[in-house]
């Protein structure tokens, strides 16, 4: 069984596409197993040998091995490479292979990233504006050079990677996916370098390894075309979702613990013990303590627990080194469009989570009416918490958003907590 590879949708005229005579087509057939020794190039695509059952055709089918290592797993023990062959195979084959090739005094290499123009990019090059400068996800694709033939200097194509925007997944964009956060794919196509906008850098972030998130774009997570499957993503702090990179992460300081958490969920536990103890009209009063016969104003002691007011529940020849591409046209032709995922794996399903998640047990309680929105994030209206990092130890600054009380003080400092291990995190 044959199926055709997945194309980009568009809107444009079928003229206003770089020509590209070669179509690929990803093929059924099971993935074979990789001796232990043998360590395939990831760019480099091996020849299947053809069995009469399976293709009688005359395309040559090629192996693709896995191009990402994803830190999740899939839900499956399928691996991403893929089979596939290419029409007319003969032309494919018949042209010469190259390492690189100079585009407008540009040269690209075989397993760079590159933007590709797609239906935005094109009409704002039609508008007269600088493709150059219109570089970011909703203007451009993003793809991986694989392998790259020419006929000759006015016919130049490369197989390339697609590499996912969150929004082209099936369940689509989720909370936790960052601005400059792309999925990594095992989707191939052939594309005419014409389309190729600029050079893009893509790093993979691991998130195990503490480091800061990397600069341009990034992927943690990748997506099987085939099975429509999305590799697990880690799960962090008391509510088990994933890191955002665009938001600040909190650390726990004891080494028994070490885990990282949301500073929103670590702001919304603050306020909640705050409201906890103070309520709507409860005036918050300093301990004073002597020190040396000075008075000295210390931020409130943890209290014993009080009622809260609101209850919060192909390799034979050796490609030369490089080709330069003459272009009639400006850079920015748009590449061979793909059609939509497939409708059966458009169903919006929550993507692969680890099997480290924490399935907590409430205990059984009576019925009662679902709380007002209102009731229940009451002290966000009531008090502010900004999170101090320098100056002394980390503490929550408190502004006491209340009327004024006699005697109550209108800010003042609180510990932060980890979120599951209950430690102070100075």
């Amino acid at each position: 069984m044959v199926s055709k590879s997945r194309k980009r949708s568009h809107t444009i005229i079928e003229d206003e596409r770089a020509d590209c005579p070669f179509e690929l087509h990803i093929s059924s057939l099971p993935v074979a197993r990789i001796e232990k020794n043998e360590k395939p190039s990831k760019n480099k695509s091996k020849p299947v040998k053809k069995s009469k059952n399976v293709n009688t055709s005359e395309e040559v089918t090629l192996f693709q091995p896995s191009l990402f290592e994803p830190t999740g797993k899939f839900r499956s023990d399928a691996t991403m490479g893929v089979y596939y062959h290419i029409e007319p195979g003969k032309d494919w084959t018949s042209m010469t292979r190259y390492h690189s090739f100079i585009l407008n005094n540009e040269k690209y290499l075989s397993g760079e990233f590159v933007f590709v123009a797609n239906d935005n990019c094109i009409a704002r090059g039609k508008l007269g504006e600088d493709l150059n400068a219109q570089v970011g996800l909703c203007n451009v694709w993003v793809a991986q050079i694989l392998e790259i033939r020419a006929l000759d200097e006015r016919h130049v194509y490369a197989r390339v990677c697609w590499m996912y925007s969150p929004d082209e997944l099936p369940a689509g964009r989720q909370p936790y996916y960052g601005k400059n956060e792309i999925i990594a794919s095992n989707h191939l196509d052939i594309i005419n370098v014409l389309s190729i906008v600029h050079r893009a850098k893509v790093s993979q972030w691991i998130e195990a390894d503490d480091e800061e998130i990397p600069d341009g774009l990034y992927w943690r997570q990748a997506f099987d075309c085939g099975t429509s499957q999305l590799s697990a993503i880690a799960l962090i702090c008391r509510c088990r979702t994933p890191a955002q990179p665009d938001k600040m992460l909190v650390g726990c300081t004891n080494s028994d613990c070490g885990e990282w958490m949301h500073i929103d969920c670590l702001r919304e536990d603050v306020l909640k013990r705050v409201h906890d103890r103070l309520g709507a009209d409860k005036p918050h009063i300093p301990v004073v303590k002597k020190t040396n016969s000075t008075d000295t104003y210390l931020s409130i002691e943890r209290q014993s627990a009080q009622a809260p007011l609101n209850a919060v529940t192909m390799e034979d020849e050796q490609p030369y080194d490089i080709i330069s591409v003459q272009a009639e046209t400006s850079t920015g032709v748009l590449a061979k469009c793909r059609e939509e995922i497939d409708s059966r794996s458009a169903e919006r399903s929550a993507p692969a989570i680890s099997q480290t998640a924490r399935h907590s047990k409430r205990a059984p309680r009576k019925k009662t009416g679902r709380p007002r929105e209102s009731d229940t994030k009451l002290y966000l209206e009531l008090f502010q918490a900004t999170l101090r990092m320098s100056d002394g130890p980390m503490v929550w600054e408190i502004k006491d958003l209340r009327p004024s009380f006699a005697g109550s003080a209108k800010t003042w400092s609180e510990s932060v907590l980890c979120l599951l291990c209950g430690a102070d995190m100075k």
